[in-house]
């Protein structure tokens, strides 16, 4: 009985902070400049229907686009095709979020961290500060967060090398300067 009312807590819980998670979304916090830059620029791919699309702002400069933080757009864009807002845009930073804490939660019991403990580091994670403020942005930073930590519960899980290694190089495609910490972990194997 003890345990189908803490799994109807911890349920409830979970549910209570989606809720929340979704609503404040649009609102919380401030649209930063750096949201607009990059959500033109995923719009702009999505009009033109071209990965070398430029944003709209540099129209009196000749701008030349990089392959890098191609796959950022490509995982926005879709979200910007169907509403072109804040909450839109910043719809991905948030679902990024939530796979990362469940794959904490699996990285948590990968290294034998069980019962309360288990949940508590979840718990602070989810209710850290800055992991809420950078769920709710329209930047890379929790897509880059959730590739690097997919690739610790992939070495964790005794996965071979080169699996290991797929999402740290994926995530130059996310921000050019995820190769400096790409480089890092990746002279640890």
């Amino acid at each position: 009985m003890k345990d189908r009312r803490a799994r109807n807590i911890l349920w409830a819980s979970g549910l209570l902070y989606l809720t929340a998670q979704f609503i404040t979304l649009g609102i919380h916090p401030f649209i930063h400049s750096d949201e607009v830059w990059l959500a033109s620029l995923s719009r702009a791919m999505v009009q033109e229907r071209s990965l070398s699309a430029t944003e709209d702002v540099f129209v009196l400069t000749p701008r030349y686009p990089h392959a890098l933080k191609t796959a950022y757009h490509l995982v926005q864009a879709p979200f910007l095709a169907v509403s072109w807002s804040p909450w839109a845009a910043r719809l991905p930073s948030l679902l990024a979020s939530l796979a990362l804490l469940y794959l904490l939660w699996r990285i948590s019991g990968l290294l034998n961290i069980t019962g309360p403990l288990r949940l508590l580091v979840l718990f602070l994670t989810a209710m850290n500060p800055q992991f809420l403020y950078l769920s709710h942005l329209a930047r890379q930073e929790m897509l880059l967060m959730l590739m690097f930590s997919w690739a610790l519960f992939l070495k964790l899980s005794n996965r071979p090398g080169w699996m290991t290694a797929l999402p740290l190089a994926a995530a130059v495609f996310v921000h050019p300067n995820a190769f400096i910490i790409a480089a890092g972990i990746g002279s640890m194997y």
